[in-house]
């Protein structure tokens, strides 16, 4: 019965052949099943940092906004400040102008 089949018509080497094809994909399967859950794992244990940081990053949004608000103000006022001071500079020097053409004439 040497070189003779088996009932599907494989020879034990052709069988064999197979199984150890198999063992490898049910294997391999395995591995990455085990990684698929690794990066479940690592997912959920990063999802609470990464909604922390979605926080603090909101939070640093707001006060960015305030500080640039709170900078406009204070641009407007060093606005005003230096229009008045002008303003006031040129009264000085039109009453020093008056002050001296009094004292010529």
């Amino acid at each position: 019965m040497e070189g003779k089949g088996t009932k599907s018509g494989k020879t034990r080497a052709q069988k064999d052949a197979h199984n150890a094809r198999c063992v490898q994909y049910r294997q391999k399967t395995k591995r990455r099943l085990e990684e698929l859950e690794q990066v479940k794992t690592k997912y959920y244990e990063m999802l609470p940092i990464f909604k922390q940081m979605q926080t603090e990053n909101q939070q640093m949004k707001m006060e960015l906004k305030q500080n640039e608000s709170i900078i406009q103000y204070m641009q407007n006022c060093i606005q005003q400040f230096k229009t008045t001071l002008e303003a006031q500079v040129q009264l000085s020097l039109l009453d020093y102008y008056r002050c001296i053409t009094t004292i010529i004439n």
